[in-house]
């Protein structure tokens, strides 16, 4: 069996969003740490500009990274072309 190993970085505000989307999809584990990131999306009105965001990681079989993936972007996704590049 050959494994992989995917990680997200998503909004924390859509963490319950993707777990329920994950499970119905057949994901029986995942970790979840909370993380702050720079990007595109930078808090400008906080000291530090970071912001808070979650970072999921997932151990599965290799044939079902793109279900995986499909499903945390349909999910997630902000729909801002912007952010999505």
């Amino acid at each position: 069996m050959e494994l992989s190993y995917v990680i997200a970085v998503v909004r924390a505000d859509a963490l319950d969003a993707v777990e329920r989307k994950l499970i119905s999809i057949g994901v029986r584990g995942l970790t979840v740490i909370k993380v702050k990131g720079l990007g595109k999306q930078a808090n400008f009105f906080s000291r530090d500009w970071l912001t808070e965001e979650v970072k999921l990681e997932i151990v599965t079989h290799k044939s079902k990274v793109q279900a995986i993936a499909d499903a945390i972007m349909e999910v997630a996704r902000t729909g801002d072309p912007e952010t999505e590049s």
